[in-house]
C-alpha cells in the first residue's frame, strides 16, 4: 500500500508508485494499491487501515505500507503496522536527530550505502539508539518494539 502526498489545492496526487511498480502487473503474488493522503496528517490515508484489513482477509501474508513522509508527525504507521522500518538516506544526519523518527522505528535501513557518509549515518543511528536505551533523550526502550540498524553490508531477513 503506497500513500502519496496530495496537492493542498486540488487534492490530486500523482500516485507514482503505480508507475514505478508497473513491472509487477503480471505477478499474481503482488498487488499494489496506491492511495492519496487527501490532506490527512500522520503519513497515511484515512482508508489505509481498511485496505490492510482487506488484504489480510484475502490471505496476503506480507503487507508493506509506504507512508507519505518522514517527519516527527508522520507516525500513524505505528498504530497500523507490526514492524516499522524507517529508510534513512546515507549522509542525512538530520534524520538521526528527529525524535519522532527515532521513537517509531523498529528497523532503520540506511540506503545509498555506496555514497560517502553511509558508515557515519549507521554509526550515528546506533549511537542515538544506544542513547535512548538507557536514561537518554527518550526515557528508554526506543522503537515500539525493538530496534535494529541495517546497512547495505548486513544480511537482513524480516522474519
Amino acid at each position: 500500500i503506497a500513500i502519496d502526498p496530495s496537492s493542498p489545492f486540488t487534492g490530486g496526487a500523482v500516485l507514482g508508485d503505480r508507475i514505478r511498480m508497473a513491472s509487477t502487473v503480471g505477478d499474481m503474488d503482488v498487488f499494489v494499491r496506491s492511495m492519496s493522503a487527501r490532506g490527512t496528517l500522520g503519513g497515511l490515508s484515512t482508508a489505509t487501515a481498511d485496505a490492510v484489513k482487506a488484504m489480510d482477509a484475502f490471505g496476503k501474508d506480507k503487507i508493506i505500507i509506504e507512508t507519505v513522509g518522514a517527519g516527527q508527525n508522520e507516525i500513524d504507521i505505528v498504530r497500523t503496522a507490526d514492524t516499522v522500518a524507517v529508510l534513512v538516506p546515507s549522509g542525512d544526519e538530520i534524520q538521526t536527530l528527529k525524535a519522532g523518527i527515532l521513537e517509531i522505528a523498529d528497523v532503520f535501513v540506511v540506503n545509498k550505502a555506496d555514497r560517502d557518509g553511509a558508515d557515519r549515518t549507521v554509526q550515528e543511528l546506533r549511537d542515538m539508539i544506544q542513547l535512548d536505551s538507557g536514561d537518554g533523550y527518550g526515557g528508554g526502550g526506543g522503537g515500539h518494539h525493538s530496534q535494529e540498524v541495517i546497512d547495505a553490508h548486513d544480511d537482513w531477513d524480516p522474519e
